[in-house]
């Protein structure tokens, strides 16, 4: 964030962003997942990742 130009955050302001970004995560993996699973294998792979955030 400090590169943003916030030399001084909330700590309650990181929680809510760490929160927000693991509900993305997880919904990003969940999209790879079924992505995965449509190709018949049970990796996920980079490409599936890549099209997971493509659709998201």
């Amino acid at each position: 964030m400090k590169r943003q130009g916030a030399n001084i955050v909330a700590r309650d302001a990181v929680d809510v962003l760490i929160a927000q970004l693991e509900e993305e995560a997880t919904a990003l993996t969940k999209q790879a997942l079924s992505f995965a699973e449509h190709a018949k294998r049970k990796k996920i792979t980079k490409d599936d990742m890549l099209l997971a955030i493509k659709y998201m």
